[in-house]
């Protein structure tokens, strides 16, 4: 095994590195399962990766780690009440984060989503060690907060790299931070084949403002007596819930929908339908969206900033709506219940992105960005 402390081994033709991903938790979400695929790729490949959660030992990653990779739990996720609480728990967060990274010795240091970068980079300063800065949102559309902005723009600056989705998330970033950024899709696995394919609608995602069931259940109620007795599922868990589920009884389609809250396996429920809706304001890459893509369904989103626009062609493998009009999201759910060719004809092109966004491709180009900081 190549986890010696040290710099970057060659095996062959090929450096092999010691690389350090660092996230809050590896809870049900885009960003965790993403760090999880790509961590358990490079360490298939040979290179030698820690994965350090802030989280503590009561946490248990919902995606599957690869043996051959190290799990440390930080125990840093202390809730501050008041100024001065929130100031000695990012000290000690600080100090530990940086006494680790001492310890453990690394070519480079990936940390994951907006405030766990600020968190390293801070930690780091003064230290040569190249920080791959990773932002899983849109810059210009999630706001993390008046200080939490503020620290942004002061230490991104400071990453060997800061790595984005898309280039329009690129874009929303200064001068100064732009000229460190460089865009990695996420990777997109293909899906099992299911030899039985469901009938219904079927939405994937956090349970928050942003994503916007809101306007899908609006959007399903204006239809729900028109499409064949097709049900909806909304899968995931969140703060709105609760809001969600009394909309859906105020609307009069309580009977009509489910909400699963989050689950282990969502290819089994992807498998339940045959059409997706992705109703999000915006997205850092629409991984969700992805996911029911590469299980052939025949997918409705939102035309939101950063994401879809990646990944669909407007009636060549999906079709796209305005953001938060329910209006026009009703009207394409009912075209594609009532037509089964169209339906048909998304569904065989949407596998696709799994061949643009293929893992080997999305990790080749981390492998070359790595390289090209250490020419």
């Amino acid at each position: 095994m190549l986890c010696q402390a040290g710099k970057s081994l060659r095996l062959g033709m090929t450096k092999r590195y010691r690389i350090v991903f660092i996230i809050s938790s590896l809870g049900a979400g885009g960003a965790e399962r993403v760090l999880s695929v790509i961590a358990n790729a490079m360490a298939q490949k040979g290179h030698c990766i820690t994965v350090a959660m802030l989280a503590g030992e009561d946490h248990t990653p919902h995606y599957h780690l690869d043996s051959r990779l190290e799990l440390l739990k930080l125990g840093l996720l202390k809730t501050s009440n008041g100024l001065t609480s929130a100031l000695r728990n990012n000290w000690v967060r600080l100090f530990r984060i940086r006494s680790e990274i001492q310890r453990l010795s690394p070519d480079f240091v990936i940390p994951f989503m907006d405030q766990v970068n600020v968190l390293v980079l801070a930690a780091l300063l003064g230290l040569r060690v190249p920080v791959f800065a990773c932002e899983h949102s849109d810059p210009a559309q999630h706001n993390p907060g008046l200080v939490w902005n503020l620290l942004r723009r002061m230490l991104y600056p400071t990453a060997s790299r800061v790595v984005v989705l898309t280039d329009q998330a690129r874009q929303a970033f200064g001068r100064a931070i732009r000229s460190k950024c460089i865009v990695i899709p996420n990777p997109v696995l293909p899906a099992a084949e299911s030899k039985d394919k469901g009938f219904g609608f079927i939405s994937v995602g956090r349970l928050s403002p942003e994503k916007g069931q809101g306007d899908l259940l609006k959007a399903y109620s204006c239809i729900h007596e028109d499409v064949g007795g097709r049900t909806l599922t909304i899968v995931g868990g969140g703060e709105l819930r609760n809001k969600l589920q009394q909309l859906s009884l105020k609307l009069g389609i309580d009977e009509k929908v489910v909400f699963t809250g989050t689950v282990e396996d969502v290819s089994s429920y992807l498998n339940q339908a045959d059409i997706f809706v992705f109703p999000s304001h915006y997205e850092g890459f629409g991984m969700a969206l992805a996911e029911a893509m590469a299980h052939k369904l025949a997918v409705i989103s939102t035309d939101c900033p950063s994401g879809p626009r990646e990944m669909i062609v407007h009636g060549e493998n999906g079709i796209m709506v305005p953001v938060a009009d329910h209006l026009a999201l009703a009207s394409a759910m009912h075209s594609l219940a009532s037509d089964e060719s169209l339906r048909m004809r998304l569904s065989v092109k949407a596998p696709g992105v799994t061949r643009r966004f293929a893992l080997s491709k999305i990790v080749a180009k981390w492998e070359s960005a790595l390289e090209d900081v250490c020419a």
